[in-house]
């Protein structure tokens, strides 16, 4: 089997933000196929597009996984309803976890269900600081730019402050024998 590294952005701004998160993590690397690798600093940020609402906490985790970027994205989705989401609530409106993949490796989907990388990365300061802290040097395959350069032009400027960290869950996937 080929293992994949994806780029991940976790978000809450609903109940126990951060045990959100963490409940998250626990679930992907619950799974057989996947296997969180590193994740970032722990941040809050205010709310972009619809500032009515409570600030988000938000990490970046790197991922490993077997399955599909379409057998992924339905994996993700899952586990954010078994988090608590709501999927026809209002976009952009409050959430108990909301995961996007950013990248998954150097693939460049385009289809009505997914968009890889993420069609909103570039203007969300949100993704790329956490993103940024996790691997910088990354280089987006549409761009050509690395995650540090699209941070310094992300023309988002909303509050973002480190807050703390997380633990990585511990996985029984890619465990060497």
């Amino acid at each position: 089997m080929k293992y994949h590294p994806v780029l991940l952005s976790l978000g809450s701004n609903l109940g126990d933000r951060q045990a959100n998160l963490q409940s998250a993590l626990e679930r992907i690397s619950d799974s057989p196929a996947m296997s969180v690798r590193k994740i970032s600093s722990l941040y809050e940020t205010t709310p972009l597009y619809n500032p009515d609402q409570g600030n988000f906490y938000n990490i970046a985790a790197e991922i490993e996984t077997d399955l599909r970027p379409t057998e992924l994205i339905d994996t993700l989705k899952r586990i954010e309803v078994n988090g608590g989401r709501d999927l026809n609530a209002k976009r952009y409106g409050p959430r108990e976890i909301d995961i996007d993949i950013i990248f998954f490796t150097n693939v460049v989907l385009k289809s009505e269900k997914l968009t890889i990388p993420h069609h909103s990365l570039y203007e969300r300061s949100f993704v790329l600081t956490p993103l940024n802290e996790l691997n910088g040097r990354f280089v987006d395959p549409v761009t050509g730019k690395n995650v540090r350069l699209l941070l310094s032009e992300c023309p988002d400027r909303t509050s973002i402050q480190k807050i703390g960290t997380m633990n990585i869950p511990k996985s029984e996937f890619l465990t060497e024998v």
